[in-house]
């Protein structure tokens, strides 16, 4: 029984790496995802942006 449990986890994770692949790939192809990604390169490009650090710094101050 043991071996069947183990069998059964293996496909699980098997199907839930498949499933998560899937996804990316709809994601990637979504034009409201690419439209926003293209924007952020945009807003980076141009030094609109802000650091993780700068954003810690930030939500520190706020609290």
């Amino acid at each position: 029984m043991r071996n069947d449990k183990s069998k059964k986890r293996q496909l699980l994770e098997v199907l839930e790496n498949l499933v998560v692949e899937a996804e990316e790939n709809l994601i990637e192809k979504d034009p409201q995802v690419i439209a926003e990604i293209e924007e952020a390169r945009k807003a980076y490009q141009k030094g609109d942006y802000q650091t993780i650090q700068e954003y810690i710094a930030n939500q520190s101050i706020k609290n």
